[in-house]
């Protein structure tokens, strides 16, 4: 049995040992955080900065527009309930090619559905784990040819 003091769960700790050798990310993959509440735009930061992404946050759907317009981030991760503008028009607003993720506590088939008719790459509901949702952005990335993780 392995010591938590030895293997300690991290970002980038997994099932097999610490992996950090794994950081295989460029540098210059930019992801824009939007969520009303600062507590999740920053622990996703942190978890996102761990694995060597550059990131953005955006508290509500204006600022969000905003940092996209100027920085154009490869993939936004979306609340749909932001506050001024909703997660559904910054994403019909965005005037580049970019991945999107929506992370949300709306929960319903049609609120999915939605999402991915508005061109969503996926949808993760609120409560998540960190962890899940950097290997669902390194999953779209991936499935797009951005990344070389493997």
């Amino acid at each position: 049995m392995r010591s938590a003091a030895i293997f300690p769960l991290s970002p980038t700790a997994s099932c097999t040992g610490i992996r950090t050798h794994e950081r295989v990310f460029h540098m210059n993959i930019k992801v824009l955080v939007a969520d009303d509440e600062q507590i999740i735009c920053e622990v996703v930061k942190l978890y996102l900065e761990l694995e060597g992404f550059t990131v953005y946050t955006a508290y509500d759907g204006e600022q969000a527009l905003t940092i996209a317009e100027k920085h154009q981030p490869d993939l936004l991760l979306l609340d749909i309930m932001l506050p001024k503008v909703s997660g559904w028009e910054v994403c019909k607003n965005i005037q580049y090619p970019v991945y999107i993720i929506f992370m949300t506590a709306r929960s319903l088939e049609k609120d999915k559905v939605t999402g991915f008719l508005l061109g969503a790459n996926d949808y993760i509901i609120k409560p998540f784990s960190p962890r899940e949702l950097v290997t669902r952005v390194k999953t779209v990335l991936r499935g797009v040819g951005i990344s070389e993780y493997q």
